[in-house]
């Protein structure tokens, strides 16, 4: 957790495992980590409404003194078998809101916790909304400066045997030269490459990627993920739903508008015989500034 802020944590669990979840053949990004969101806050309220038909136990021990919660859908939870891991594959996509080193180590610290794993086999990384280009990554043609606090931070959790592969995210052919080069220790194994920014990839960047057998993967991720806009709807939508029409989730005198995502974990749980998706879900984390000056 950010220092001064109070954070709620939402695990949506294997959402692979909620038939209301699967009937939505067809989701974009975008809308499958609403939808997430939206389903595990639904039934969070719903137990606590529930508990024996009494006034619901306050979660925050204080309004204005930092906390983190977490919210999940014990219906959903899905921990890896050890037994089974080694026939898993367990891919992470990072959309991170700061450049904070330890808001990233969080960020997968909490995945390994909610899966019961103590190594991620792929992840990949996506740089802060505000440090992207329209169509996503660094801006077309920028340096990748703000890339490298990023990157070295992954490098030194991967070194610390968290993660066996390494990736980014919309990097063009001089971006991604530019990492590779300066990279020591790690190099990137992976470029995602948004087809809505280029419907081709651009033969600068094949060429490269072939030369240092980087794979090209495309995706269909959005910019921002989680848009403050859409939180806010999200949490204003369970803002009153107690007795007393104080919200059953937000501490006493704050509104759904204080909060903002922080981080944004995406994780697929591959078979590697088969090719199998046994599992899918979102990690998120969303905070709320209380100490001014922090």
């Amino acid at each position: 957790m950010m220092k001064g802020h109070q954070e709620i944590k939402i695990d949506t669990g294997n959402l692979l495992s909620c038939d209301s979840f699967k009937r939505k053949v067809i989701l974009i990004p975008a809308v499958e980590v609403i939808e997430g969101v939206k389903l595990t806050l639904d039934e969070f309220v719903r137990r606590r409404q529930s508990v024996d038909c009494t006034p619901p136990k306050e979660l925050w021990t204080s309004p204005d003194s930092p906390a983190t919660i977490i919210i999940d859908n014990p219906h959903l939870t899905h921990k890896i078998d050890p037994l089974t891991r080694s026939g898993l594959k367990v891919s992470v996509k990072v959309f991170t809101y700061t450049k904070s080193c330890s808001v990233f180590t969080d960020a997968i610290n909490s995945l390994m916790s909610s899966l019961g794993i103590d190594c991620i086999d792929s992840l990949t990384l996506s740089l802060p909304p505000a440090l992207q280009g329209r169509a996503g990554g660094i801006i077309p043609g920028g340096s990748i400066e703000e890339m490298k606090a990023i990157w070295a931070c992954a490098v030194k959790n991967a070194l610390n045997g968290k993660i066996k592969d390494l990736g980014v995210s919309d990097l063009d052919a001089s971006q991604l030269r530019q990492l590779y080069d300066w990279a020591e220790e790690i190099k990137p194994s992976v470029n995602q490459v948004n087809l809505d920014a280029c419907c081709v990839i651009p033969p600068e960047l094949q060429s490269f990627a072939k030369e240092t057998n980087i794979r090209l993967l495309t995706h269909n991720d959005p910019r921002d993920m989680l848009p403050k806009e859409t939180v806010d709807g999200l949490l204003s939508n369970h803002s009153s739903h107690s007795e007393g029409g104080s919200s059953l989730i937000l501490p006493s005198g704050s509104s759904a508008t204080d909060w903002s995502c922080l981080w944004v974990a995406r994780y697929s749980i591959l078979v590697t015989g088969n090719g199998v998706i046994e599992g899918k879900g979102f990690l998120v984390s969303l905070v709320r500034k209380i100490v001014d000056g922090v």
